[in-house]
């Protein structure tokens, strides 16, 4: 894990580019200061943290040319379009003053302006921002016909619809790419393609879909450059996973087995670890505790040595606390994986990740025997605020009914899992539906 070095001086602290861009000062300057003003702001409020109220203060002077870290973060707190703040489009925001380029030359450029300015706007946890500049380039790419630069903003805009959670939105992309001609034509592109649609389709709760995606994939990748690759392990993760919520465990272990072959061979830390990681969670679904041990710690060793990204090592310590109160663990160990996971969220500003720390901690509660506390951070994890969706959604609501059933609350229990049985139905989620009627069928006779 590593952090990246403050930058000193009157500059921006975060920026990875030096120099400043074509945009026209001192009118940048003015229109800064005056929405500034507008909104009542002081030059330290406006700067964040992310620069010093001396460098906003440059700026409104006319002094100093932003760069494009910092027209992003000032447009998010000013609270308008980049464009609007710059008096530019997004793709002459550089070389305003350059001689006209061919019509690639110029798709270009925008592209590498868009990407620069949704880096800065994902530094910022601002997704939405990042989200609405890369969905405005694939549709400019789809309706030119350019269908290769299509899939290629398209990859990118998945990446950001994935940090936001949004998996229906995910799924409906990623359709969309596979039916256009390079993923046609190109089997390791629909390779990657379907892994990824079976991760969204698993993560929005519909296993019967993620699971022919990620056959489709493994039907693919034999003979291609990616078989036997990173790609190819995070496609059997992906398959195993999927194949496990829906206990089809007679498959599970030959794909395990070939799973850590492949890790094995490649030998690189972020592989076997991640491999390791998926097994560690399989194993506690088969009630091998001890092996799911076992995996969690390799898994933490690999992992430790590789430059994991933040919110992937919060889901792995909240996996690993998960597995280890399946396996019985003591809570002090259990413990130390929970609160690696809570301060590390706190860095992030991540949709959800509120909502599963609270769901954590309520398993964490009710494993400690105190109930009341437990129903407490379901009902947290599950406000109105929640950005929690998909099957992390379905499963929080079933732990919040068995801690209710605990507490002698069966009915409100089965009114829950009824409502959480209505929403797997909603998102074509049918094979879990089927399982939750089943909790409620018990519940039931329990209640009789």
């Amino acid at each position: 894990m590593t952090a990246a070095n403050a930058a000193g001086g009157e500059g921006p602290r975060h920026s990875r580019r030096s120099g400043g861009l074509k945009v026209s000062q001192p009118d940048f300057g003015r229109r800064v200061h005056l929405r500034r003003r507008e909104l009542g702001l002081s030059q330290r409020q406006l700067a964040d943290g992310v620069v010093t109220p001396s460098y906003i203060s440059l700026l409104e002077s006319g002094v100093r040319i932003p760069t494009l870290d910092v027209i992003v973060h000032l447009a998010r707190v000013l609270d308008v379009p980049v464009e609007e703040l710059t008096g530019l489009p997004v793709e002459e925001l550089t070389g305003r003053s350059s001689p006209p380029a061919p019509a690639g030359e110029k798709l270009d450029r925008s592209l590498l302006i868009t990407r620069a300015l949704t880096r800065s706007a994902l530094d910022a946890t601002d997704f939405a921002e990042a989200r609405a500049l890369f969905e405005r380039t694939y549709r400019d790419a789809r309706r030119s016909g350019d269908h290769e630069r299509a899939v290629e903003i398209g990859l990118d805009l998945h990446g950001v619809l994935l940090a936001q959670r949004d998996h229906l939105e995910r799924t409906a992309l990623l359709r969309e790419l596979l039916e256009l001609t390079p993923a046609r034509e190109s089997t390791e592109l629909c390779v990657i393609l379907l892994t990824d649609l079976a991760s969204a389709e698993r993560d929005a709760g519909r296993l019967g879909e993620a699971r022919d995606a990620a056959r489709g994939a493994v039907d693919r990748i034999a003979g291609t450059a990616l078989e036997g690759t990173a790609e190819h392990a995070r496609l059997l993760g992906v398959l195993i996973s999927v194949l496990s919520e829906l206990g089809r465990l007679e498959e599970v272990e030959p794909r395990v087995e070939e799973l850590l072959s492949i890790a094995d061979r490649l030998a690189r830390p972020s592989v076997l670890g991640r491999s390791h990681w998926v097994v560690s969670i399989v194993s506690a679904q088969l009630g091998r505790h001890e092996e799911a041990r076992e995996h969690l710690v390799v898994a933490r060793r690999h992992l430790a040595s590789s430059e994991i990204p933040l919110h992937d090592w919060v889901h792995f310590c909240r996996s690993a606390a998960h597995v280890l109160m399946d396996a019985g663990a003591d809570l002090a160990e259990v413990r130390e994986w929970l609160e690696s996971a809570d301060r590390t969220a706190r860095l992030l500003n991540l949709p959800g990740e509120e909502s599963k720390m609270a769901a954590l901690k309520a398993r964490y509660a009710r494993r400690a025997g105190d109930l009341e506390e437990a129903a407490r951070l379901y009902t947290e994890a599950l406000g109105e605020d929640s950005a929690v969706t998909g099957l992390d959604l379905v499963n929080i609501k079933i732990d919040y009914a068995e801690t209710l059933r605990l507490l002698g609350r069966g009915h409100e229990a089965a009114a829950l899992l009824r409502d959480t049985a209505d929403l797997c139905e909603k998102n074509g989620a049918y094979q879990v539906a089927v399982r939750v009627w089943r909790q409620i069928d018990r519940l039931h006779s329990e209640l009789a």
